[in-house]
């Protein structure tokens, strides 16, 4: 239980590099809720066999690991860094690991500025297809619902792209009250403008469209479609009309002649 070390839960995503009490390094292979306590928890691989369980407890599997592998520790208790140099008997094996080298190149103190949603919708599609179909059926502005262990919470989303705080696609939503974490700036950078408090990112399989949108958008769409039946009648009707003009001229025309 303990201290506090991390506050900005939400960025946790399954298969992130992380030290358990900032000692333990591993890997997280479970968020959720669980059924031995309240609130949203962490199931993590260590990397040495100093933990608790294989995945499950008490009868009840979340995760699969070697025996004593498996600890669960809540969000609050993960750090993204060792808080101290070979902490938990993992600094220099873990270091050299990808994922971890990926991790740390994104959250650098050197990467800093303004990120363009555009640009990030776009290249992550472009490596990640399995998702590009759902990032795609989202664009900012849209109503859409957060889900999380804070239950569902309806807002605006204002980003969706990669971030430099964690990889994957990320979704920026302005929440309707202030329930969130920021105010579009995580670490230095901002990637939307929202009141304190307001602002949260999660991931992008966190966020769905909210149901309204989905009418709204029903709406609009049928409206279109009408619309544009209209206008074919119209237009038809004065092609009709044209036609039959012409034909009283010419008959006139030749009784005349």
């Amino acid at each position: 239980q303990g201290a506090v070390l991390t506050t900005d839960t939400d960025s946790f995503i399954i298969g992130q590099r992380v030290w358990v009490g900032g000692l333990r390094p591993g890997q997280i292979a479970y968020i959720g809720d669980t059924h031995f306590a309240p609130g949203e928890w962490a199931g993590v691989v260590l990397d040495e066999p100093n933990g608790k369980n294989d995945g499950s407890v008490a009868g009840k599997r979340y995760f699969q690991c070697e025996a004593k592998k498996g600890v669960f520790s809540r969000l609050t208790r993960l750090t993204r860094e060792p808080l101290a140099a070979g902490g938990g008997g993992g600094g220099d094996s873990t270091a050299s690991t990808p994922l971890d080298a990926s991790f740390r190149s994104l959250t650098s103190p050197a990467r800093s500025g303004t990120v363009s949603p555009t640009h990030s919708v776009q290249s992550y599609a472009s490596k990640s297809p399995a998702m590009a179909g759902k990032a795609a059926s989202l664009n900012v502005g849209d109503r859409v619902i957060v889900s999380s262990g804070f239950g569902s919470r309806p807002g605006i989303l204002k980003f969706i792209g990669e971030t430099q705080f964690a990889s994957g696609t990320w979704c920026g939503v302005q929440l309707d009250e202030a329930s969130g974490k920021n105010d579009g700036t995580v670490e230095g950078v901002r990637y939307f403008e929202c009141p304190a408090k307001y602002g949260i990112f999660v991931p992008i399989a966190k966020v769905t469209l909210s149901p309204s949108a989905r009418k709204t958008s029903a709406r609009l769409s049928r409206a279109g479609s009408k619309e544009s039946l209209n206008s074919l009648a119209t237009m038809s009707s004065i092609a009709t009309t044209a036609t039959s003009r012409l034909r009283m001229s010419a008959q006139v025309s030749l009784t005349a002649w």
